[in-house]
C-alpha cells in the first residue's frame, strides 16, 4: 500500500466517523482498522522516511482538507485529533519495541 492510499483510507474511516457509521477511535473496529493502516505505514518505512508520522500526517490533511469545498474541516479536525494521539502512541510503542530488541 502506497502512502497515498493509505491517506486516503485514513480520509474514508474518519469521514465514516463523522457519518455515524463508525464508532469512536478506541473502539472497535474502528481503532484496530486505523492501527493496521499504521502498521502498514511502519512496515513500508514510511515513519523511518517521515513522511508519515504524526506531523507530516497532520501537514498532509490539513493541505488536503483546507482546500476542499465541502466544509468539514472542523468536524474532521476533532477526528483528526483523537487519530493523531492514537498514531504518535503506536509510534512510540514500535520504536522502543524495536531499540530494545535491537540490543
Amino acid at each position: 500500500m502506497t502512502r497515498d492510499e493509505i491517506i486516503q483510507r485514513i480520509i474514508e474511516y474518519i469521514d465514516f466517523q463523522l457519518d455515524g457509521h463508525m464508532g469512536e477511535v478506541y473502539e472497535e473496529p474502528y481503532r484496530e482498522v486505523l492501527f493496521d493502516l499504521f502498521a502498514e505505514a511502519y512496515r513500508q518505512g514510511l515513519i523511518a522516511d517521515k513522511s508519515l508520522t504524526v506531523s507530516a500526517l497532520l501537514h498532509t490533511l490539513q493541505d488536503k482538507w483546507y482546500g476542499d469545498a465541502d466544509e468539514r474541516n472542523i468536524d474532521r479536525a476533532d477526528f483528526l485529533e483523537l487519530l493523531l494521539m492514537s498514531w504518535h502512541a503506536w509510534q512510540y510503542a514500535w520504536e522502543q519495541y524495536e531499540k530494545k530488541h535491537a540490543e
